[in-house]
């Protein structure tokens, strides 16, 4: 989609309403969770899921916000027809998220005790909030993966195929609800697999479309590496956003 010619707003408005039907879809990962584990499970996974979950939004929040940093400079570089910069922007993007997606899944699940006692999770389902954290931060390359991979999609002007691969992510969270809560009982810690596993299928869904795609600039793998002016542009557009 090419905003450099012709009306802005119905293409901005086409642009956009997948943006937010993704966003809105993304929100319902932890109601769905909840939905079928109130049903299927105790009291204390379902304060477990409500608990937990908090802390996941939170962090996606932040790092879906700070992707946008990327979607922002591709698009300008795209704007002005500076292509032998995309390449590099997403090299760049790619090592800094890698990265902060591999301390969250570090540290996240060896924090979970701490992170869900500074939730004050009660003390009855102490345990389970801990392991729905534990599970999902064992997740956040995924949750990072497909944050960026959207980031990048719509940097080139696709808002459609995100909102396609989070809406399957959500039929594959609901279907490990139930196999997993409902079917093989395992309470809040199923639901945090579920979600995991959703998000993992998403990212192999998002990779496979863009390994199928020309993009309209060179990218090799010289391109994954750290650029410093680069890499302070991206975190200057989407630091504000984060936070």
């Amino acid at each position: 989609m090419d905003f450099t010619k012709g009306p802005i707003v119905g293409p901005l408005l086409k642009f956009s309403m997948p943006i937010l039907f993704a966003l809105f879809l993304q929100a319902l990962y932890g109601a769905v969770d909840l939905m079928v584990v109130g049903k299927f499970a105790l009291a204390q996974d379902v304060s477990g899921v409500a608990v937990g979950s908090q802390i996941m939004h939170t962090v996606t929040g932040l790092i879906s916000s700070l992707a946008m940093g990327t979607t922002i400079l591709l698009g300008q570089k795209l704007g002005e027809g500076n292509e032998k910069l995309c390449g590099r922007i997403i090299g760049t993007s790619i090592v800094l998220f890698f990265a902060a997606g591999l301390a969250l899944t570090l540290l996240i699940p060896l924090l979970s005790g701490q992170l869900a006692a500074l939730m004050n999770a009660p003390e009855e389902a102490f345990e389970q909030t801990s392991r729905y954290i534990a599970i999902c931060g064992a997740g956040s390359l995924m949750i990072v993966a497909y944050n960026v991979l959207g980031s990048i999609m719509r940097g080139l002007g696709d808002s459609n195929t995100p909102l396609i691969t989070v809406a399957i992510a959500s039929v594959c969270n609901i279907a490990g609800d139930l196999l997993l809560v409902a079917g093989f009982h395992m309470g809040a810690a199923g639901a945090a697999l579920a979600t995991v596993s959703s998000q993992t299928f998403s990212v192999l869904i998002s990779l496979l479309i863009l390994s199928r795609r020309t993009l309209p600039f060179p990218f090799s793998r010289k391109d994954i590496r750290v650029e410093t002016p680069i890499l302070t542009r991206i975190v200057r557009f989407g630091a504000p956003i984060a936070l």
